[in-house]
């Protein structure tokens, strides 16, 4: 028998498991949309870590969407698809620029 393969015994515990999650995930209520008169939507500005770009937030950034707030994932100096070399920058100032500019750069009502 192949070391990789499953013997059938597994099999038998692991596809009621399977069975149950996916009917778990049906029976999951859909996503409920705030109505139109509730408070106004937030402004969420979204920042990665060491070694990420604004690209990690994807999964986030799309359920605040269809939640009806709005986002904004920003890439550092350096990060995601800046094209800057990371070599160059030196100062936290420096790494930091696209936020600072963004957040300068948003109306009264939204900072």
């Amino acid at each position: 028998m192949d070391k990789w393969r499953l013997p059938l015994t597994c099999l038998c515990f692991l596809a009621p498991a399977l069975a149950l999650m996916v009917a778990a995930v049906e029976a999951a209520p859909p996503a409920v949309k705030a109505p139109a008169a509730a408070a106004a939507a937030r402004h969420y500005v979204l920042v990665h870590g060491s070694g990420h770009g604004a690209w990690c937030w994807y999964k986030v950034h799309n359920l605040l969407r269809r939640a009806g707030q709005k986002v904004t994932a920003l890439d550092l100096t350096s990060a995601g698809i800046s094209p800057i070399d990371p070599n160059s920058v030196l100062t936290f100032p420096y790494y930091n620029k696209p936020l600072i500019d963004f957040l300068a750069s948003l109306p009264p009502n939204e900072k």
